[in-house]
């Protein structure tokens, strides 16, 4: 049984069994590689490069946060919007430096033990 598609095309029923599995299996399969890629690049990346990178990506939305929350004082009265979105600005910023380092210290310590990030599952 075939459905018609857009332009006249014929594609398969939805549950098409096993093509959808094996699809599935080729696209876990893909994101493996990529995964496997990405550590291998990081590994071979000098921290200090690494680090520098970070700070370049965190410290950029931290001065827009601290800028904002600076002008949110004014004469005798705060200006609660600024004050909150520069606030949630440096949060996110600080955010990112913190999961960004646990990641890195988990991939690095997992190097040291010379064990995979993630262990494919038997």
């Amino acid at each position: 049984m075939a459905i018609v598609g857009q332009r006249g095309q014929h594609r398969e029923p939805a549950g098409g069994g096993a093509k959808f599995s094996i699809r599935l299996a080729h696209a876990f399969d893909g994101r493996n590689r990529i995964s496997r890629l990405v550590s291998a690049r990081l590994a071979a990346t000098p921290l200090p490069l690494y680090l520098a990178c970070l700070a370049g990506n965190a410290l950029l939305p931290i001065a827009v946060g601290v800028v904002l929350v600076s002008f949110s004082h004014a004469d005798d009265f705060v200006l609660l919007i600024p004050l909150g979105i520069g606030m949630g600005i440096i949060a996110y910023a600080v955010a990112v430096i913190v999961f960004t380092l646990l990641g890195l210290w988990r991939g690095r310590r997992a190097a040291r033990r010379n064990q995979p990030i993630n262990p494919p599952e038997q």
